[in-house]
């Protein structure tokens, strides 16, 4: 499926709408493919799945990563609500059959589930995290170990989900003209578990944190800042390697030092952003807010455009969809 999208896009069919219906397919393809084999349709999926998010960021380009990435958080969305939905329309029969079992072993039943759950995943999250650090550190010998804090803090605020209500509901209602036994409380007991580890985290998370002393160390805003940097500075490079070569026109080289001097002034902003001072922070700041009043100017023109018939409704939906990218670019290169 990707080496076909790929042979789509190079033929100049990279139709934004075609390519994210084939990604919505591949699942599908993935799950008969394997199971006319007699394997795991869902282990299929999984790795087309985990394939798709490496080579999709690598090989397709932004418009169509956007246009994909909004279909399926919508349809994400969509599939968690109707999960729960379906529970919730068969609430009163399995209330119903679970009845002549006491109240209190169904509480019983559900601690302890959740209990056992929790502590599977403290067993298995430990010496898992030790495998892949050792793993990780074939690409990078000085990455230190992760700490048995975070490690337990990980285990223990995992929140049961969409996916484990839907392995419940998955199961089939008879087997072989006989009632599944125990389908009802199987379904029960999904929902408690579900309902007690997200109270779990909302209670435990923050005073669980403190009492083990672990604070956000910035990291992955470091990252963020060093991979930026790195990639302007490598794009500016490729610009003055472009510049001095002397076979190009006085406007070519014109256009390139122009652009090259964008790339200056977001360097200088991230060497400055990474010193963290409070002038840089407050400068950052006005600076966005500027941006965005500016964007926002923009489409009140154009809606007075609009409301004076000198543009069509597909010529301000085209324009206000590229200023609703700049200023989502900036808000998110920006971040308060």
């Amino acid at each position: 499926m990707h080496w076909f999208r790929q042979l789509l896009s190079h033929r100049g069919m990279e139709n934004p709408t075609v390519q994210t219906s084939l990604s919505l397919v591949t699942p599908y393809f993935a799950y008969m493919a394997a199971n006319s084999f007699g394997a795991s349709g869902i282990l299929s999926v999984v790795a087309a799945g985990l394939y798709a998010g490496i080579s999709d960021v690598r090989d397709l380009s932004g418009s169509l990563r956007l246009h994909a990435a909004s279909v399926w958080n919508m349809l994400t969305f969509v599939l968690e609500g109707f999960v729960f939905l379906l529970l919730g329309l068969q609430l009163r029969r399995v209330f119903s059959a679970i009845s002549p079992i006491p109240v209190f072993h169904l509480v019983t039943y559900s601690l302890l589930v959740t209990a056992m759950i929790i502590l599977v995943r403290i067993l298995w999250v430990f010496p898992f995290s030790r495998i892949s650090w050792m793993l990780n550190r074939i690409h990078a010998r000085n990455l230190p170990p992760p700490s048995w804090k975070s490690v337990f803090l990980a285990g223990w605020i995992g929140v049961r989900g969409a996916v484990t209500l839907a392995a419940a509901l998955a199961i089939p209602l008879e087997v072989h003209g006989k009632p599944f036994p125990g389908r009802d409380l199987i379904i029960f007991l999904s929902g408690s578990v579900i309902l007690l580890s997200m109270s779990t985290v909302i209670l435990t998370l923050e005073p669980l944190a403190r009492w083990l002393n672990i604070k956000d160390p910035g990291e992955s805003a470091e990252e963020e800042q060093m991979a930026r940097l790195e990639a302007n500075q490598k794009a500016l490079a490729f610009l003055s390697a472009r510049a001095a070569d002397e076979t190009l026109s006085e406007q070519q080289r014109d256009l390139l030092n122009r652009i090259a001097s964008e790339y200056i002034l977001r360097i200088r902003e991230l060497e400055e952003r990474k010193e963290g001072s409070d002038n840089v922070r407050k400068s950052l700041e006005e600076e966005i807010s500027f941006r965005i009043q500016a964007l926002q100017e923009e489409k009140r023109v154009l809606h007075r455009l609009r409301e004076e018939h000198r543009i069509d409704d597909q010529t301000l939906r085209r324009i206000l969809r590229d200023l609703d990218l700049v200023e989502e670019g900036i808000r998110s290169y920006h971040p308060r």
